[in-house]
């Protein structure tokens, strides 16, 4: 069952329609999503090793343009959306944000571009504050850029021990 299983997945992510959801997956996360491009990236890039670094550029490129649209949405209509930061649960954290956005700024937008806090709370609370844009565009890039590049690098490392590790766990 897991192997077949295992061969369907690697289908998957080998499709050539697979870099557009990747595509829309980054986009759409930088300001709205809840579901991680590293989902798609992650097996793209293992199962693709030499279009690894192509990937992460569609991400990161994708990423951005998101979060352009996350930060022009909290400049522009934060009032408006409010309501639905609060209705998709997100109100405790988008209140958080702002704090730490007021006690360290544009260091906000690395941090949750690394790390799997919700970066759409920090594009749109970067936009509501009225935060630098330049600024903000740079560190967004580089920042989701260092995020998704570390897919690559750690996967030299740990793919072939991963890989011989989920052979033999799941298809002795």
């Amino acid at each position: 069952m897991f192997k077949s299983l295992y061969h369907y997945l690697l289908s998957l992510v080998s499709h050539p329609g697979a870099i557009w959801a990747l595509a829309l997956m980054s986009f759409l996360e930088a300001f709205i999503s809840p579901v991680s491009p590293l989902i798609l990236l992650i097996p793209m890039a293992a199962a693709n090793p030499h279009r690894a670094w192509r990937y992460v550029m569609v991400a990161t490129v994708t990423a951005t343009l998101g979060s352009v649209l996350g930060y022009y949405i909290g400049h522009e209509f934060i009032v408006f959306v409010l309501p639905y930061i609060e209705q998709l649960g997100y109100l405790d954290a988008y209140q958080t944000a702002m704090e730490w956005f007021q006690r360290w700024g544009l260091w906000m937008v690395f941090i949750s571009s690394l790390t799997p806090l919700p970066f759409k709370v920090f594009t749109i609370a970067a936009g509501a504050l009225k935060l630098s844009f330049l600024p903000f565009l740079i560190i967004a890039c580089f920042g989701r850029w260092v995020h998704f590049a570390l897919i690559p690098i750690g996967l030299k490392f740990f793919a072939v021990p991963l890989q011989k590790w989920f052979k033999g766990k799941f298809m002795g």
